[in-house]
């Protein structure tokens, strides 16, 4: 005798496939998850896995990968003595530019404002731009030019 399965249970059958296959979607980083790894990356003491944080396809993102040019980029802007670094204002309610307002915890450094520009690819968003103003008389810093 033949067994046929029921339409119940194909349904039911369907209905598992369907979580399974929405269960195995792929995480997503939101603009401020990326903003928050930022800053994380420039208070650790290697600054390794700032350029994680960037747009891969940027001009300058091999100088952003280069530890020996660190001093230069990072240290010059985020000094590693006035770490760590918080986030002391954010507003990501526009992804593609974020702005926040970051200082240091002993009161030395900052308050700066920091614009991130940024762009999603698949699920994720990466910064494709970083623009700061060091200081109310200097012209904004730009930390990386994006490829036209």
């Amino acid at each position: 005798m033949k067994r046929c399965l029921s339409f119940p249970a194909i349904l039911l059958l369907a209905g598992a496939w369907s979580a399974t296959l929405t269960g195995c979607s792929l995480p997503s980083v939101t603009a401020e998850q990326r903003t928050y790894a930022l800053v994380a990356g420039v208070n650790a003491v290697s600054r390794d896995i700032v350029a994680d944080n960037f747009l891969p396809g940027i001009t300058n993102y091999a100088k952003l990968q280069d530890p020996l040019l660190y001093p230069n980029i990072w240290e010059s802007r985020f000094p590693y003595a006035n770490a760590p670094y918080t986030v002391t204002a954010l507003d990501a309610a526009n992804p593609a530019g974020v702005t926040l307002t970051i200082a240091d915890n002993q009161g030395t450094w900052g308050p700066n404002d920091v614009l991130l520009v940024m762009r999603q690819v698949g699920n994720d968003w990466f910064i494709a731009e970083m623009r700061m103003d060091l200081s109310p008389a200097t012209p904004p810093t730009t930390v990386s030019v994006p490829v036209p």
